[in-house]
């Protein structure tokens, strides 16, 4: 019987910009102190919410499909999958991240990720993602990058979802699809000022979310 619902992804499932007014201004949604209220009011923390289940939010801000890859390999290691049912928004496959086995902290966040890299400034790394994006990036990469995350996300015995976040990224088929994405079903209102959904918005999102795994019989 299916007992905690896991979520993956980057900034839009980690639910960034989500904020307990208790916070002083200037600390940021992702505090310790915030954990709780970001992952109540996240869209898979609703769907767990919604069905009675726990909750554990793997997802990361500049997350990548790398990054979502290890943390399914963290929780297959650590958690019976057979009782999960797997909620994976799947993000743009043109993402970057670097594994750094020096990480310690959260144990399924392994990894150093481009979006940070171009915006703060860490000597090797940043050297690292420069001659990497020059040398390797291209398209085959990328539809390699998310192939090879379908078929993992498919090769676990397990309830599971993907919902593709941007519309640019998401010309892709699969059994486990949504029938919705994530960002361009939203209306204006329903973002932050730094374009990452608000309450309003991943409310929206949690219930067609819902509505979708009740018409596909996906929990029990």
């Amino acid at each position: 019987m299916i007992d905690t619902v896991i979520a993956f992804g980057c900034s839009f499932t980690y639910g960034d910009e989500l904020r307990d007014p208790s916070l002083a201004p200037e600390e940021h949604c992702c505090v310790p102190s915030n954990d709780d209220y970001r992952n109540r009011h996240c869209y898979a923390g609703q769907v767990a919410s919604h069905y009675g289940l726990k909750f554990i939010n793997t997802a990361e801000p500049g997350g990548t499909l790398e990054s979502m890859r290890h943390a399914l390999y963290w929780a297959s290691q650590n958690l019976n999958l057979e009782k999960c049912f797997l909620i994976a928004g799947i993000t743009d496959p043109g993402r970057k991240s670097y594994f750094d086995q020096q990480q310690d902290g959260i144990p399924w966040i392994k990894h150093r990720h481009s979006t940070w890299l171009r915006t703060t400034f860490i000597e090797h790394w940043s050297e690292l993602d420069k001659l990497w994006t020059s040398l390797c990036h291209c398209d085959e990469w990328e539809k390699f990058n998310l192939y090879q995350t379908l078929q993992i996300f498919s090769s676990i015995n397990t309830p599971t979802v993907l919902l593709p976040v941007f519309d640019y990224s998401a010309q892709w088929k699969h059994k486990n699809k949504a029938d919705f994405v994530l960002q361009s079903w939203l209306s204006d209102t329903d973002f932050a000022p730094h374009g990452h959904p608000n309450e309003n918005g991943h409310q929206k999102i949690a219930q067609r979310l819902i509505e979708y795994i009740d018409r596909a019989k996906l929990i029990g």
